[in-house]
């Protein structure tokens, strides 16, 4: 069975996890130290504003509690991770879910006032109404899109905050769950700080841990070194995906330069459903990356993000997978299809 998705680990992560272990010091640590201080060296922050936190889910809530999210209108797209739903209800938001751009992944933004905007870069596509902050409080999703740049800066760096995830299936992971929190303005990352070190201060402020493990750090750190190949073979996919005729969704814009998360294929509904089917029978895993029912909100209210879920198929892209195996998946897709 070829896998939708899955993390490309090796030796010199083992390694990392066995180097923790023989320390006797397996918490917080001086490994998720080095781990602030690598990520922001490759995003362009000084270590103190970059916090490694338990989970990306975590790091969105975190970040929405930042904010004073109670009873503040929040606004994200409907079409986009469940995580946004639910930390929305924790952090007690008033959630007010957008239909996306006609066509696209991409909020839309229009006739829409709110005191806290989520935009994700979904599929590693950056969003460019990150550019146009307008007065709110911006908290940038980029759990999907750790690479990715706009006119040459690195998203997470356009809003207040930027929230990143190294869960499993992520650009890369610290072994199945973490997540970063980052931010240029150091008084919102120094509060990050207090929030995950929830038993190191004396205070009458609820806290809850929020903590990464050294151990978890130790593997994040050999995956950021690897981050470069990584984009590389999954841009590589991507174009013989793109070369083969395959209508894999595209950002359109010279100001962005994505990162291949994901290789979503636009078509009719009829054709999602057999291509799926024609994979699976093949021995290939395919998902819809966004169903109807998992849409944030209402499907009427949202026609275009219901549309786009009836009509997209995520199929497999990522460093491990081999040239054989992406001539399969085209192969299928090609016949189904008739490209």
């Amino acid at each position: 069975m070829i896998p939708h998705n899955r993390p490309t680990l090796g030796h010199e992560e083992s390694q990392a996890a066995a180097r923790v272990l023989s320390s006797g010091w397996i918490a917080q640590g001086e490994e998720v130290l080095a781990l602030e201080k690598e990520f922001g060296e490759y995003i362009k922050l000084p270590a103190e504003n970059v916090v490694a936190v338990s989970s990306g889910s975590a790091a969105l809530y975190m970040s929405l509690t930042i904010a004073n999210a109670k009873n503040k209108y929040v606004s994200a797209s409907a079409y986009s991770c469940r995580s946004i739903f639910n930390a929305i209800q924790l952090s007690g938001g008033i959630p007010n879910f957008l239909d996306v751009e006609e066509v696209s992944v991409n909020a839309s933004l229009k006739k829409n006032n709110a005191d806290i905007y989520i935009i994700a870069h979904m599929f590693g596509l950056p969003d460019l109404n990150v550019d146009n902050k307008r007065g709110y409080f911006l908290i940038e999703d980029a759990a999907q899109a750790l690479g990715a740049k706009i006119k040459n800066i690195q998203v997470g760096l356009f809003g207040d905050i930027g929230v990143f995830s190294l869960g499993a299936t992520k650009m890369i992971t610290s072994g199945g769950q973490g997540g970063i929190i980052l931010s240029k303005n150091r008084d919102i990352s120094d509060l990050a700080r207090k929030m995950r070190d929830y038993d190191s201060i004396v205070d009458a402020i609820p806290r809850f841990n929020f903590q990464m493990t050294d151990i978890q750090a130790a593997i994040a750190r050999e995956q950021l070194k690897k981050l470069p190949e990584f984009i590389f073979r999954r841009a590589s996919i991507f174009e013989k995906y793109q070369k083969a005729g395959l209508p894999v969704i595209d950002s359109i814009s010279q100001d962005v330069k994505p990162v291949r998360f994901r290789a979503v294929i636009f078509t009719d509904s009829a054709k999602v459903i057999s291509c799926q089917n024609a994979l699976l029978e093949s021995g290939i895993r395919s998902i819809v990356p966004v169903t109807e029912d998992e849409l944030l909100t209402t499907n009427t209210l949202v026609p275009n993000a219901a549309d786009l879920s009836k009509k997209t198929l995520s199929i497999p892209i990522y460093p491990s997978l081999s040239d054989n195996d992406v001539n399969k998946i085209i192969s299928i897709c090609s016949k189904v299809l008739k490209i």
